[in-house]
This record gives C-alpha cells, structure tokens and sequence, in this order.
C-alpha cells in the first residue's frame, strides 16, 4: 500500500513539473514564432504522437460502428475560428 501512495505522490509531481515547464517553453516560443504557427506545430506534434502511440498498439484505436459526424463539425468549426474570427480582433 505504501508503495500505491509513493507512486501516485511521484506522479502528481511530475505531473506538476512537466506542465510548469511547459509555460516556460511556451513563453520562450512565443518570443521567436507567430501563435498561430506555434498552434500548428504543437498540433502537429500531438497528432504525430498520438499515431505513432496507436501505431505501436500501445492504444487501440478504432472508430468502427462509430459516427465521424462531430469529429468532422469540430474540424469545420476549428477551421471557422482561426481563419474568420481571428480577423475580428
């Protein structure tokens, strides 16, 4: 049981320390890139891992028997957002 609570208390620290950085490095981005570039590239990268997770069967993956249709209204609406309401600042 000891064991279960130091685990979950490391976990809950690197948690914390992986998210504080990532306002740092957000910062120092953002300083040398344009937003909406730095947007796309961390997309990109999320996207690459999520399929090379998926590709390596870590997580399973599958959309049979299941309807694309909010996933695609999502892109669409995504889409709508940075390139029509962005204008409006």
């Amino acid at each position: 049981m000891k064991a279960e609570k130091i685990k979950g208390y490391l976990a809950g620290i690197g948690f914390s320390t992986i998210f504080g950085f990532s306002f740092l490095f957000t910062k120092n981005a953002l300083d040398k890139v344009d937003p909406i570039k730095f947007i796309g590239f961390r997309f990109a990268v999320a996207a690459l891992a999520v399929a090379l997770i998926a590709a390596l069967g870590i997580v399973r993956v599958s959309f049979k028997g299941k309807s694309l249709k909010p996933l695609f209204l999502f892109r669409f609406w995504s889409r709508y957002a940075i390139f029509y309401l962005k204008p409006l600042e």
